[in-house]
């Protein structure tokens, strides 16, 4: 066990005892703690671990080593992908990314603020997308040599101003020339604003609509070379606006659905949270809001990406689309559960760090032991 192996174990036992700290405190301590340690993980480095080959996934004609990898918010700056390659990971996803630079939320004091609900097996988070801006971290993805078996992804997600549909094409633009081999467009942050109109075509913002149009037309149906673009979704998505949904994705050519980002549904979620964890989650959810990670999203995640394979199968595509899993992702039996059920692909972000105090960088062995 490394040094930092050893400090990462020791906060798995300080986190049990955190309740009994303010909360103020405590999303202080972590709020600072999670970006100290993520700033040293990314220049870990360790001997590489071989998953076995019965575990690779092929889908857009690009392979993974495994089924799952990072969620997007882990490594925003694009940097870390030598030691996702090095345990394992199914493959490396950089940002969420924005046209110009952001330093993200603040309030009472606390930049970037986040919780940990170490009982309940979840977190808060509401970070506000800070990034240095496509451009730096469109550069250091295009310097990445990369390993058969780890692509790289990147999220990216619309500005909220007049330019925004412009602003998007210069991110993919930029993404594709960096040579990435999958998008993904983060249509559903909930710590950052979003178009406040209503206005719908069928069940869907036209907003949303609109703005999905723009990409096929300029840059899907333009680029050079294929370049599967997937949505990401927020893990709250109505079951009702599934099947329009991807009709219209479909139709307009992209590869891919990811449900689903962080939930906002407190009064569900708070009955989830362990009495321990209930006077952080309080304050946190009070003071900022902010996206809930973590083991109650689990089953909605499940039944919505379960939702979307079932429709797919009426549907005769020419061309691959699959849906991701996010939200809830913890142990082998989630990796399982989502395989039997026809999703490939899954992302974490709670659960590995969660897994990652336990096991350190053997964590995706481990897990798929």
């Amino acid at each position: 066990m490394t040094l930092f192996e050893l400090f990462a174990s020791y906060d798995d036992t300080f986190r049990k005892y955190v309740y009994v700290l303010p909360p103020k405190l405590t999303s202080l301590i972590y709020s600072n703690g999670r970006k100290f340690f993520l700033n040293r993980f990314v220049n870990r480095k360790i001997d590489p671990i071989k998953l076995p080959n019965e575990l690779k996934i092929k889908a857009w004609d690009i392979e993974f080593n495994c089924g799952l990898f990072n969620a997007a918010g882990m490594f925003k700056d694009g940097r870390g992908y030598e030691v996702c390659y090095n345990m394992g990971a199914g493959a490396f996803l950089a940002g969420t990314t924005t046209y110009n630079p952001r330093e993200g939320n603040k309030k009472d004091s606390i930049k970037h603020p986040f919780m940990p609900y170490y009982h309940s097996k979840m977190a808060s988070n509401w970070m506000g997308l800070p990034n240095p801006g496509y451009e730096k971290v469109a550069n250091v993805l295009s310097k990445i040599e990369k390993k058969k078996g780890c692509p790289i992804g990147v999220s990216t997600a619309f500005s909220n101003d007049e330019h925004a549909l412009y602003e998007m094409y210069e991110c993919l633009k930029c993404y594709d020339e960096a040579n990435v081999d999958f998008i993904e467009l983060n249509v559903s942050c909930p710590n950052v604003p979003h178009s406040s109109s209503k206005e719908k075509i069928g069940l869907l913002p036209k907003d949303l609509v609109d703005k999905l149009e723009f990409v096929s037309q300029y840059f899907i149906k333009k680029c050079n070379r294929y370049l599967p673009i997937i949505v990401k979704l927020s893990n709250d998505t109505s079951s009702k606006v599934i099947p329009a949904l991807l009709d219209v994705l479909i139709d307009l050519k992209f590869s891919g659905i990811n449900l689903g980002n962080t939930s906002t549904d407190y009064k569900f979620l708070r009955k989830y949270i362990k009495q321990k964890d209930r006077k952080q989650f309080d304050y946190f959810t009070k003071t900022f809001g902010g996206g809930v990670s973590g083991e109650a999203l689990k089953n909605n995640s499940l039944r919505l990406c379960k939702e979307v394979v079932e429709y797919l199968k009426d549907k005769r595509l020419r061309e691959e689309f699959h849906c991701i899993r996010t939200g809830g992702i913890n142990c082998a039996g989630d990796i399982i559960e989502s395989k039997n059920n026809g999703i490939i692909l899954n992302e974490w972000f709670t659960g590995f760090f969660e897994n990652f105090t336990k096991y350190g960088f053997n964590t995706y062995e481990k897990l798929f032991k």
